[in-house]
């Protein structure tokens, strides 16, 4: 069996992150557009720890009428792989009904987490729940769901930085890197 070791490789810089996170805002403000002419806001929720990068510099972008909230769920503990069972551990300050709503995360990859959020403010009476993510990571998803503003996409690939953590670490790196496997033959 060939021995394996793992390299990290820059996915994305900073500048590129920055570049289409004011594209995912464009896009948002689109969507939102008729907000201030009926007197509504935009209740931005982001989803800790993992998307506070994102989510800082988003919001910023975001020219909608718009408040903030934070919400904390769990599907991964410490773990690389989903438990499949997510919990709630924060919920957000303001009350969600009759808002619309973005949540903003890092990475969606099972989309357990946030299938489970999107289903949980609609259960508390938002007229409406949207995701925003930097990444979306398609090839485990375990559930029919997607994000619907996206600043990247990809199949496969563990992430780490901007807010993606490597073992608890790494989350204030201002780039997004892949940890590929290598073996004697190359990359996996």
């Amino acid at each position: 069996m060939p021995a394996s070791r793992f390299t990290q490789k820059k996915l994305f810089s900073e500048a590129e992150i920055q570049d289409e996170t004011r594209r995912v805002a464009a896009e948002i403000d689109a969507h939102y557009a008729c907000l201030q002419d009926a007197g509504e806001s935009l209740l931005v929720v982001g989803i800790l720890k993992g998307a506070v990068p994102f989510f800082a510099d988003l919001a910023r972008e975001i020219e909608s009428p718009a408040e903030w909230d934070f919400v904390e769920a769990a599907s991964y503990g410490n773990a690389t792989e989903t438990s499949g069972e997510v919990r709630l551990l924060k919920k957000p300050t303001q009350d969600v009904a009759g808002r619309h709503v973005l949540l903003v995360d890092d990475v969606v990859d099972s989309a357990l987490t946030a299938a489970f959020l999107v289903r949980w403010m609609l259960e508390q009476g938002a007229k409406t729940v949207r995701l925003a993510v930097c990444v979306d990571k398609t090839a485990r998803r375990q559930v029919q769901f997607g994000p619907d503003f996206a600043a990247f996409r990809m199949a496969v690939g563990y992430l780490f930085g901007y807010g993606m953590d490597l073992h608890g670490g790494c989350r204030s790196l201002r780039n997004i890197w892949l940890m590929e496997e290598e073996t004697e033959e190359g990359a996996v």
